[in-house]
């Protein structure tokens, strides 16, 4: 099983593996190693990545895109997401965003998961293609401010994908594993670092320490209103001002337009962080069939993006503050993402942390390269040194308690709160009971994490006994809040005059109380002990009663049925893509052959056809390529019928032309091997060769004069040919003459000299043709040894080898 790790960001997704003892990044269907985060729907089937953006401006309203920035978000908590959008949004039953698209000719509506869901089928289906083995099991990354909500939704896509999610790891952790796991060397010391991610939609500023086998997190922080979209944004306003002014065009009535000025500004930006000089940006047919053109500086661009830069100062020196650090405990800055090559973000580190930053790391691979690495540490088939993380939870998480008309807060983990972790909670018990979970931070705009209500309560509960509930909480290794397990501890007193020993519960009374037991480290806390009593402490001890309760949780996540219908419209879904996908290749093998073949028939094979014949076949192709571009979903049958019944007429003239083309190469082939003999023949009154006799020569000028008549009749023959017909020979019976005729010279020239066949026997060896070894090779190559044994002669009789000269 591959380790797999799958970056899904708001703009594009990259894929990573681990195998070899490295880290590879996998390149899609169209070579590259960027994805697209984007699914496009039409009347026929899906596009995901690099052909859903290319069709992203003809396709405008079905083609859905930042839908990782909606992903478990409540629809009316979050509008402003809309501006971003081009595409129909609304709000579901549940509160969540859906999306109304066009999909089969039908109208459909998904949700966030569905299309999240669809995004990682198609890394899924493209590692797969890649690596040639099934996929079940990856690591995926989210920013670090992902909620509970966000994180279980971002879980439930995955499994809709069929792939289990081994690990949500924070982004900003990923991008440190990728840079500290190959650089122990660095760690000598313990060192502080700070990892600056700004990527399409925000920037997000972590702090941490490296030691050689450790990576420890210290704080994070973000901001969602600062990324690479936003300064896109701030272009296209100006543009679309300039634009109405100029042009009189209103730019921000089109989604078309917003789209197509929001791709060409975007380039723009990306050439000014190269250059300082006035860039020019022009559209042709832009709105109205009207050409636009405009000119931008970096200073201009800088000025109007000033508040934007503000918000980045701010949220880096937020991080400060909330860690405690100073500019001499930082060791080094590292940036990442798109958005980070701004030249003016640099300016803006360097007056906040001191030292300007290093691009160590790709700015686009190093998250994907992290939860592949992430990804190898929880495969139990890759072996990898040990390096331990310590991430944390960037929210407060706290717990309201209801029980009885009472209501008791308290805050269980505090923000930069390790994670995994676990703790045990001690209430006093009242019916009805339940817990209300949510994040007390106010950056977060949907604290909500769930609700959790506990069952199955024992008759022998009631107002007069002194009841406690334990709680078991914890942060799992995806970063989601979850209830695992609560018991009901009854106590009652009892009087015992029994003399034997008695093993009985001593409450640890300071273990009672939530705020002890929140002051515990994360192991689990056991709030009572067991001890062996005597005979005089045993009388009317207090004794304790366990009850396990059950538990139901009220999570924002879907349920099992719904899990289940959404895996099944997936894999519908799938079946249409593939049997699409079956389709198009069918036609593209079809309008191959009508292409091939017309080109034959056009140029090489027209002189040999009668001209009512030849056009005969050109209209057979012409009724096909029309059928093709007018014949609306045709079935696959239909697509070998058309090809069966072309090859059936054309294919008997192609393979002729075919064959005699070959008949013609092996002639030529023939005439090298002549042209080799020749060189040989006109050498050999040079060389003294005793072993040939007159015999000898007389029959290899007969085999010279043979050779030559033979192919000149056949050459004669060939180009005899005007029309199509029975070929006069085939090239196998060339090459076979070829092969006998080349023996018959072999067998004369390699003729071993008498006095070697007295002296040793027969030294002569056997030449065969070596599998891709031309005649005229073996020719040249059989002369050069006779030339080799001649000078090695020479050399024994105390001459010297002049290279047969």
């Amino acid at each position: 099983m591959s380790a797999v790790g799958f970056d899904i960001g708001n703009e594009t997704c990259f894929i990573a593996t681990a195998k070899y003892g490295g880290i590879d990044v996998i390149d899609n269907e169209y070579s590259l190693r960027v994805t697209p985060s984007y699914v496009g729907f039409s009347e026929k089937s899906r596009d995901v990545g690099v052909s859903a953006k290319t069709k992203l401006v003809p396709n405008i309203k079905n083609t859905v895109f930042g839908f990782k920035t909606l992903l478990g978000k409540r629809f009316d908590k979050n509008l402003k997401e809309l501006s971003y959008l081009s595409f129909n949004v609304s709000e579901l039953p549940s509160g969540d965003f859906g999306v109304r698209v066009k999909y089969l000719n039908e109208e459909n509506i998904f949700s966030m998961e569905q299309l999240m869901a669809m995004m990682i089928t198609k890394l899924k289906s493209i590692t797969e293609n890649k690596l040639g083995t099934n996929i079940k099991e990856s690591v995926i990354s989210v920013p670090v401010y992902y909620t509970d909500m966000q994180r279980r939704a971002m879980l439930d896509a995955a499994e809709i994908a069929g792939i289990k999610a081994l690990k949500l790891i924070n982004e900003p952790t990923a991008i440190a594993l990728s840079y500290g796991f190959y650089r122990p060397h660095l760690f000598d010391e313990p060192k502080t670092i700070i990892f600056v991610d700004f990527g399409h939609s925000s920037l997000t500023v972590t702090a941490c320490v490296f030691t050689k086998d450790k990576l420890k997190i210290l704080g994070n922080v973000w901001n969602t209103n600062v990324g690479g979209r936003d300064f896109d944004g701030i272009l296209v306003k100006h543009f679309a001002q300039e634009f109405k002014n100029r042009y009189h065009l209103d730019v921000m009535s089109s989604k078309k337009a917003i789209m197509l000025l929001m791709m060409e500004c975007e380039s723009l930006k990306k050439q000014m962080s190269m250059n300082s000089r006035e860039l020019e940006l022009s559209i042709e047919c832009f709105m109205n069939d009207v050409d636009v053109r405009g000119k931008m500086k970096r200073e201009l661009f800088e000025k109007l993006a000033e508040n934007l830069f503000i918000d980045i100062e701010t949220t880096m020196k937020d991080l400060l503050s909330k860690t405690g650090l100073n500019e001499e405990d930082i060791h080094e800055i590292q940036i990442v993402g798109g958005s980070c090559r701004i030249p003016a973000l640099k300016d803006i580190i360097y007056e906040v942390f001191g030292q300007y930053p290093l691009a160590t790391l790709n700015q686009d691979e190093a998250v994907a390269r992290g939860c592949a690495l992430q990804c190898a540490f929880l495969s139990p088939t890759v072996k990898t040194k040990n390096f331990s993380i310590e991430d944390i939870n960037p929210y407060s998480i706290e717990v309201l308690c209801h029980r009885s008309n009472v209501e008791d807060k308290i805050e269980v983990f505090p923000v930069f709160h390790r994670t995994p972790a676990t703790k045990m909670v001690t209430f006093s018990f009242k019916t009805p009971f339940f817990l209300e979970v949510f994040y007390s931070s106010a950056s977060c705009n949907t604290p909500e994490i769930g609700k959790f209500t506990f069952f199955d309560v024992p008759s022998e509960v009631n107002e007069n006994n002194d009841v406690k509930i334990k709680i078991r909480m914890s942060l799992d290794i995806h970063g989601i809040f979850n209830v695992y397990s609560a018991s009901l501890i009854i106590k009652q007193k009892e009087s015992n005059t029994d003399n034997s020993k008695q093993l009985v519960c001593v409450p640890d009374n300071s273990k009672y109380s939530a705020e002890s037991s929140l002051q515990s480290n994360d192991e689990d806390v056991q709030d009572v002990s067991c001890e062996e009593l005597t005979e005089s402490d045993a009388k009317s001890k207090e004794i304790f009663k366990y009850f396990d309760l059950k538990i139901k949780a009220t999570v924002p996540s879907l349920t099992r049925t719904q899990m289940d219908y959404l895996i099944q419209k997936e894999q519908e879904m799938i079946n249409v893509d593939l049997n699409e996908k079956r389709m198009a290749d069918l036609r593209n093998i079809v309008e191959e052959y009508v292409y091939y073949s017309r080109g034959k028939l056009s140029s090489e094979v027209k002189k040999f056809l009668p001209e009512i014949e030849w056009k005969k076949f050109l209209s057979i192709l012409q009724d096909t390529e029309t059928w093709l571009y007018e014949c609306e979903n045709p079935q696959e049958c239909e697509y070998s019928r058309r090809l069966i019944e072309m090859k059936q007429h054309v294919e008997p003239v192609l393979q002729w032309y075919a064959q005699l083309e070959d008949a013609k190469s092996a002639l030529q082939e023939f005439q090298k091997l002549l042209e080799s003999f020749a060189s040989i023949m006109r050498s050999l009154p040079q060389e003294k060769r005793p072993q040939l006799s007159n015999d000898d020569m007389t029959n290899l000028e007969e085999l010279w004069n043979h050779g030559n008549e033979y192919f000149g009749h056949w050459l004669h023959k060939l180009k005899e040919i005007r029309k199509y017909g029975d070929l006069p020979i085939t090239a196998e019976s060339i090459r076979e003459e070829m092969n006998n005729y080349q023996e018959r010279i072999q067998s004369i020239i390699n003729k071993p000299d008498q006095d070697e066949v007295v002296a040793g026997g027969d030294s002569s060896e056997d030449i065969h043709q070596a599998p891709g070894e031309s005649p005229e090779d073996l020719a040249s190559n059989q002369e050069f040894k006779e030339e080799y044994k001649s000078s090695s002669e020479k050399d024994t009789m105390g001459g010297q080898s002049s290279n047969g000269k």
